[in-house]
């Protein structure tokens, strides 16, 4: 049994996934894709999802908001952060982003010291948006992501940061969207499952 959770923003709702909007193709979420493809490898998975839309990592480090995670005492949780930090809404710090996961990672180790943790840094928003976003922050987000990876043992980093910026420049943003805005739609959602099955890989 692996005691699989995934916390994170909207992105990790699956937030304009076409299967979470009612419409064709009926794509999953990335979560939910990547919870079958382990299935489908044979592994017997217990998933929770208690991703929040909207909130950002501070959200991720009240003990009120791990309360549910804890209790579960997970084998693997999928951290999901970023692309609210980076709103000016909250402005997080690439420091205080990196010092509340670490601490969402620490209690969540209190209940199972064997927990692994997969750090997901995050795509990037419509530069277009830019008056709404720090778009100096996202790689800095990433950077302290890398940072963790290599101060703690079982923690890998599955970045969405440099890939997506690679798509974006091929690409315009308006094809990889669902919303415009800040949502990947089902071609980078297929894409972030293919980016945790090689993390764990």
């Amino acid at each position: 049994m692996l005691n699989l959770v995934v916390f994170g923003d909207s992105i990790s709702c699956g937030a304009n996934a076409s299967a979470e909007s009612a419409a064709e193709p009926n794509t999953p979420s990335w979560p939910n894709m990547f919870k079958d493809a382990l299935t489908q490898m044979g592994a017997t998975v217990k998933f929770d999802n208690p991703s929040a839309g909207g909130e950002a990592s501070p959200y991720a480090a009240k003990p009120e908001n791990l309360a549910r995670i804890i209790r579960q005492k997970p084998d693997l949780v999928v951290l999901g952060w970023g692309m609210n930090d980076g709103g000016i809404w909250h402005g997080t710090s690439p420091a205080a982003y990196k010092a509340n996961i670490k601490s969402a990672m620490d209690q969540i180790r209190k209940s199972n010291p064997d927990c692994e943790f997969i750090l997901v840094g995050t795509t990037w928003p419509n530069e277009e948006a830019r008056d709404f976003y720090n778009l100096g922050a996202f790689q800095k987000y990433t950077d302290q992501l890398y940072e963790l990876e290599k101060e703690y043992d079982g923690v890998a980093v599955a970045s969405m940061t440099e890939i997506h910026k690679y798509i974006l420049s091929r690409k315009n943003f308006r094809d990889v969207t669902g919303n415009n805005v800040n949502h990947p739609n089902d071609f980078i959602s297929r894409l972030y499952l293919q980016v945790l099955l090689q993390t764990i890989a």
